[in-house]
């Protein structure tokens, strides 16, 4: 049993040939059956809300200082 969590904790890490996958579906796999779906949902929007945030920065800037 032992062997058998040990196999399985080591599936989870994210590794490099797991960028290779189409739209990285096997790093997010890896990451939402890491963490509570509600975790990973959580994480995914204030990571889009982050970036989203620095978008209309630099458009703010841009308007403000570009011209």
């Amino acid at each position: 049993m032992n062997k058998l969590m040990k196999n399985n904790r080591r599936n989870l890490e994210i590794q490099s040939e797991d960028f290779d996958s189409l739209f990285l579906w096997k790093v997010f796999w890896k990451l939402i059956r890491q963490e509570t779906f509600f975790v990973f949902l959580l994480k995914v929007f204030l990571t889009g809300a982050v970036f989203f945030a620095l978008i209309f920065f630099i458009i703010l800037l841009e308007t403000l200082f570009g011209g």
